[in-house]
Protein backbone atom coordinates (compact mmCIF):
# COMPACT_ATOMS: atom_id res chain seq x y z
CA UNK A 1 0.00 0.00 0.00
CA UNK A 2 1.41 3.35 -1.44
CA UNK A 3 2.11 6.09 1.55
CA UNK A 4 -1.28 8.51 0.57
CA UNK A 5 -3.25 5.06 0.72
CA UNK A 6 -1.80 4.89 4.05
CA UNK A 7 -2.22 8.24 5.24
CA UNK A 8 -6.12 7.82 3.82
CA UNK A 9 -6.76 4.79 5.53
CA UNK A 10 -5.30 6.34 9.28
CA UNK A 11 -6.96 9.55 8.10
CA UNK A 12 -10.63 7.33 7.64
CA UNK A 13 -9.75 5.52 11.01
CA UNK A 14 -9.57 8.93 13.16
CA UNK A 15 -12.13 10.09 11.38
CA UNK A 16 -14.58 7.43 12.76
CA UNK A 17 -13.12 6.59 15.58
CA UNK A 18 -13.96 10.67 16.61
CA UNK A 19 -17.68 10.15 15.59
CA UNK A 20 -17.72 6.80 17.36
CA UNK A 21 -17.05 8.96 20.24
CA UNK A 22 -19.23 12.07 19.91
CA UNK A 23 -22.57 10.01 18.54
CA UNK A 24 -21.82 6.24 19.19
CA UNK A 25 -21.21 3.69 17.33
CA UNK A 26 -25.00 2.72 16.43
CA UNK A 27 -25.73 6.25 15.68
CA UNK A 28 -22.94 6.38 13.46
CA UNK A 29 -23.66 5.84 9.82
CA UNK A 30 -20.85 5.00 7.05
CA UNK A 31 -22.34 8.31 4.98
CA UNK A 32 -21.29 10.26 8.45
CA UNK A 33 -17.71 8.89 7.78
CA UNK A 34 -17.67 9.48 4.19
CA UNK A 35 -18.39 13.21 4.04
CA UNK A 36 -16.00 14.16 7.35
CA UNK A 37 -13.43 11.92 5.91
CA UNK A 38 -13.88 13.18 2.60
CA UNK A 39 -14.15 10.04 0.72
CA UNK A 40 -16.40 8.39 -1.78
CA UNK A 41 -18.66 5.46 -1.15
CA UNK A 42 -16.32 3.88 -3.95
CA UNK A 43 -13.17 5.20 -2.05
CA UNK A 44 -13.99 3.85 1.17
CA UNK A 45 -14.31 0.12 -0.25
CA UNK A 46 -10.84 0.19 -1.37
CA UNK A 47 -10.24 0.55 2.43
CA UNK A 48 -12.79 -1.20 4.59
CA UNK A 49 -16.07 -3.28 3.11
CA UNK A 50 -17.99 -2.43 6.26
CA UNK A 51 -19.01 -0.35 9.75
CA UNK A 52 -18.54 -3.35 11.35
CA UNK A 53 -14.73 -3.75 9.71
CA UNK A 54 -14.13 -0.05 10.15
CA UNK A 55 -14.99 -1.17 14.02
CA UNK A 56 -12.53 -3.76 14.82
CA UNK A 57 -9.82 -1.69 13.46
CA UNK A 58 -10.52 1.65 15.30
CA UNK A 59 -10.25 -0.56 18.49
CA UNK A 60 -7.12 -2.03 17.11
CA UNK A 61 -5.83 1.11 16.42
CA UNK A 62 -6.77 2.43 20.40
CA UNK A 63 -5.27 -0.65 21.84
CA UNK A 64 -2.31 -0.81 19.49
CA UNK A 65 -1.08 3.22 20.80
CA UNK A 66 -1.61 1.53 24.31
CA UNK A 67 0.09 -1.39 23.81
CA UNK A 68 3.00 0.62 22.18
CA UNK A 69 3.67 2.63 25.40
CA UNK A 70 3.18 -0.87 27.55
CA UNK A 71 6.32 -2.63 25.09
CA UNK A 72 8.29 0.15 26.12
CA UNK A 73 7.67 0.27 29.36
CA UNK A 74 8.43 -3.86 29.74
CA UNK A 75 11.20 -3.66 27.70
CA UNK A 76 12.90 -1.27 30.12
CA UNK A 77 15.57 -2.84 32.03
CA UNK A 78 16.46 0.45 34.35
CA UNK A 79 12.56 -0.11 35.75
CA UNK A 80 11.89 -3.18 38.41
CA UNK A 81 8.82 -5.23 38.18
CA UNK A 82 7.42 -3.06 40.81
CA UNK A 83 8.14 0.12 38.85
CA UNK A 84 6.97 -1.11 35.74
CA UNK A 85 3.43 -1.88 37.40
CA UNK A 86 3.23 1.31 38.39
CA UNK A 87 3.71 2.85 34.91
CA UNK A 88 1.25 0.41 33.51
CA UNK A 89 -1.66 2.50 35.02
CA UNK A 90 -0.44 5.40 35.32
CA UNK A 91 -2.23 7.40 32.64
CA UNK A 92 -0.72 10.92 33.43
CA UNK A 93 2.16 10.10 31.68
CA UNK A 94 -0.16 10.54 28.67
CA UNK A 95 0.07 14.01 27.07
CA UNK A 96 -3.12 16.32 28.09
CA UNK A 97 -5.03 15.70 24.99
CA UNK A 98 -4.47 11.90 25.16
CA UNK A 99 -5.56 11.82 28.89
CA UNK A 100 -8.99 13.58 27.36
CA UNK A 101 -9.25 11.09 24.84
CA UNK A 102 -9.32 8.31 27.59
CA UNK A 103 -11.83 10.23 29.58
CA UNK A 104 -13.82 10.21 26.57
CA UNK A 105 -13.81 6.77 25.99
CA UNK A 106 -14.66 5.20 29.75
CA UNK A 107 -17.15 7.44 29.49
CA UNK A 108 -19.36 5.83 26.40
CA UNK A 109 -22.29 3.95 27.32
CA UNK A 110 -21.98 0.63 28.67
CA UNK A 111 -24.46 -1.08 26.56
CA UNK A 112 -22.94 0.46 23.25
CA UNK A 113 -21.25 -2.41 20.53
CA UNK A 114 -18.04 0.15 20.68
CA UNK A 115 -17.39 0.25 24.46
CA UNK A 116 -18.76 -4.06 24.39
CA UNK A 117 -15.58 -4.81 21.63
CA UNK A 118 -13.13 -2.26 23.16
CA UNK A 119 -13.11 -3.91 26.46
CA UNK A 120 -13.17 -7.81 25.46
CA UNK A 121 -10.53 -6.80 22.61
CA UNK A 122 -8.19 -4.96 25.60
CA UNK A 123 -9.12 -7.28 27.93
CA UNK A 124 -7.60 -9.87 25.89
CA UNK A 125 -4.25 -8.19 25.01
CA UNK A 126 -3.56 -6.16 28.16
CA UNK A 127 -3.38 -8.58 30.89
CA UNK A 128 -0.84 -10.80 29.59
CA UNK A 129 1.16 -7.83 29.71
CA UNK A 130 0.26 -7.49 33.70
CA UNK A 131 0.75 -11.00 33.85
CA UNK A 132 3.97 -10.68 32.63
CA UNK A 133 4.91 -7.70 35.25
CA UNK A 134 3.82 -10.18 38.23
CA UNK A 135 5.81 -12.44 36.95
CA UNK A 136 8.89 -10.70 36.75
CA UNK A 137 8.31 -9.51 39.94
CA UNK A 138 7.89 -12.54 41.85
CA UNK A 139 11.38 -13.55 40.16
CA UNK A 140 13.26 -10.68 41.40
CA UNK A 141 11.52 -10.79 45.03
CA UNK A 142 9.48 -7.88 44.69
CA UNK A 143 5.79 -9.35 44.84
CA UNK A 144 5.03 -12.36 45.99
CA UNK A 145 1.96 -14.33 44.54
CA UNK A 146 0.51 -17.89 43.97
CA UNK A 147 -2.00 -16.50 41.25
CA UNK A 148 -0.19 -14.32 38.64
CA UNK A 149 -2.82 -14.95 36.40
CA UNK A 150 -5.42 -13.98 38.20
CA UNK A 151 -4.65 -11.21 40.18
CA UNK A 152 -3.31 -9.55 36.40
CA UNK A 153 -7.14 -10.13 35.64
CA UNK A 154 -8.05 -8.70 39.29
CA UNK A 155 -6.37 -5.60 38.48
CA UNK A 156 -7.61 -5.14 35.03
CA UNK A 157 -11.31 -5.67 35.99
CA UNK A 158 -10.82 -3.26 38.96
CA UNK A 159 -9.29 -1.00 36.70
CA UNK A 160 -11.89 -0.39 34.44
CA UNK A 161 -14.28 -0.61 37.22
CA UNK A 162 -13.30 2.28 38.58
CA UNK A 163 -12.68 4.10 35.05
CA UNK A 164 -16.77 3.52 34.62
CA UNK A 165 -17.18 4.74 38.17
CA UNK A 166 -15.98 7.91 37.83
CA UNK A 167 -18.24 8.82 35.56
CA UNK A 168 -21.34 7.94 37.88
CA UNK A 169 -21.71 11.26 39.55
CA UNK A 170 -19.98 9.67 42.79
CA UNK A 171 -18.24 12.47 44.84
CA UNK A 172 -14.91 12.92 44.58
CA UNK A 173 -14.58 11.39 48.42
CA UNK A 174 -16.40 8.21 47.42
CA UNK A 175 -14.00 7.71 44.51
CA UNK A 176 -10.76 8.57 46.32
CA UNK A 177 -12.17 5.93 49.02
CA UNK A 178 -12.70 3.46 45.89
CA UNK A 179 -9.37 4.41 44.62
CA UNK A 180 -7.71 3.81 48.22
CA UNK A 181 -9.24 0.37 48.45
CA UNK A 182 -7.86 -1.03 45.04
CA UNK A 183 -4.10 0.03 46.17
CA UNK A 184 -5.34 -1.67 49.24
CA UNK A 185 -6.01 -4.77 48.17
CA UNK A 186 -2.89 -4.97 45.19
CA UNK A 187 -0.84 -4.49 48.21
CA UNK A 188 -1.55 -7.26 50.24
CA UNK A 189 -2.54 -9.51 47.37
CA UNK A 190 1.13 -8.51 45.71
CA UNK A 191 2.80 -7.74 49.32
CA UNK A 192 4.20 -4.62 48.04
CA UNK A 193 3.96 -1.71 49.87
CA UNK A 194 1.54 1.04 49.21
CA UNK A 195 4.05 4.21 48.36
CA UNK A 196 5.39 2.76 45.19
CA UNK A 197 1.00 2.59 44.08
CA UNK A 198 0.39 6.16 45.07
CA UNK A 199 0.99 8.12 41.75
CA UNK A 200 -2.00 5.22 40.03
CA UNK A 201 -4.02 6.90 42.60
CA UNK A 202 -2.78 10.48 41.67
CA UNK A 203 -3.11 9.57 38.02
CA UNK A 204 -7.03 8.42 38.76
CA UNK A 205 -7.97 10.82 40.51
CA UNK A 206 -6.69 13.33 38.14
CA UNK A 207 -8.37 11.39 35.03
CA UNK A 208 -11.69 12.31 37.21
CA UNK A 209 -11.67 15.86 37.32
CA UNK A 210 -11.10 15.64 33.46
CA UNK A 211 -13.95 13.65 33.14
CA UNK A 212 -15.81 16.57 35.32
CA UNK A 213 -14.51 18.91 32.99
CA UNK A 214 -15.50 17.24 29.86
CA UNK A 215 -18.99 16.42 31.25
CA UNK A 216 -19.96 20.03 32.38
Amino acid sequence: MSDKKISKRLQIIEVALQLFMEKGYEHTTINDILRKAEVSKGGMYHYFQSKEEILDVVIHHIIDEDLARFETILQDDSLSAVEKFQHLFIQSEAKPEDIVKIAEQSMQRTDSLFHYRSLELSKARTIPVIVRVIEQGITEGEMKTDYPEEMAEICYTLTNTLLAEASDGMSDEAYERRVAAFLHVISHSLQISMEPLSPIKESMLRLLAVKKEISR
